[in-house]
């Protein structure tokens, strides 16, 4: 189902080798250094192999968890706290907004917890989609609940 050779989201932008970046529903141009059309700074292709392998293990249903060190500065305080506590929910399991605020230590911020989740830069590597609200519906997922369906039930089928 993943590829590494997935064709672009429409939402994405569009990097142009004549210096400017367009996104499929603006013509808005940015200007933008014609050297980043082919390389970025840091760039770390084995690390982007290594998450782009993972990410088709787990959409093939070959991986439960992912190995991977995450810069979680990226986050801070009580949002890093409840992402990490996310980690601790099972593959093909869920656990309610409120558990995982009890897990993270604030049994009262299940609130914060949809809050940490909504905003989590670590999508699917921390799985946020095993977090549902407390009557068991799934909830939101950035406003996308149908790809939250879609991690819930691949997981479940996978864990089968």
């Amino acid at each position: 189902m993943c590829s590494s050779r997935s064709p672009r989201p429409a939402w994405s932008p569009r990097t142009s080798c004549a210096g400017t970046t367009t996104s499929a529903t603006s013509t808005r141009r940015w200007p933008r250094s014609p050297s980043r059309c082919t390389r970025c700074p840091g760039r770390d292709d084995a690390g982007a192999d290594d998450v782009r392998r993972q990410l088709d293990e787990y959409f093939a249903g070959t991986r439960r968890a992912f190995a991977l060190t995450l810069d979680w500065r990226l986050t801070r305080g009580f949002a890093q706290a409840a992402l990490e506590s996310v980690c601790d929910i099972p593959y093909g399991e869920t656990a309610g907004y409120g558990e995982v605020a009890a897990m993270a230590g604030h049994p009262r911020a299940a609130r914060a917890v949809g809050n940490a989740c909504a905003h989590s830069p670590f999508s699917i590597v921390v799985p946020v989609h095993r977090v549902v609200r407390a009557d068991g519906s799934i909830g939101g997922y950035g406003g996308r609940a149908e790809v939250k369906r879609f991690l819930l039930e691949h997981e479940r089928a996978a864990g089968e």
